[in-house]
């Protein structure tokens, strides 16, 4: 479901380039909160306001220090499921919500 972080609270923030098969050359906005003693990664594509968050400690295992490679093979998974959204009819109020947001970056 949707997540729409205040990223005023989001520290250390950058940007990154992405580019995920099927999807349109992407920018990615990413930054760090300690959240109740967590450090936490939060990113989002530019231009949306759903954030994705990970434990930071989570991020590096998985990624093993190749945040963009991480990203760019979620993002690919992200796809597969926005396509069966889609297919279904989009029923529930948070896939309309991702299609709304998304829709102009994903090659279909």
């Amino acid at each position: 479901m949707p997540n729409n972080e205040n990223w005023e609270e989001i520290h250390s923030r950058g940007e990154l380039e992405v580019d995920p098969e099927k999807w349109k050359p992407i920018i990615v906005e990413y930054g760090y909160k300690n959240l109740n003693g967590v450090l936490m990664f939060y990113w989002r594509i530019k231009e949306t306001t759903h954030t994705f968050t990970i434990l930071f400690s989570q991020l590096n295992e998985l990624s093993q220090g190749d945040i963009t490679k991480h990203i760019e093979t979620f993002l690919e998974t992200f796809r597969q499921d926005f396509i069966s959204w889609c297919a279904g009819g989009l029923k529930e109020s948070w896939m309309r919500e991702y299609y709304e947001q998304y829709k102009s970056f994903i090659e279909i």
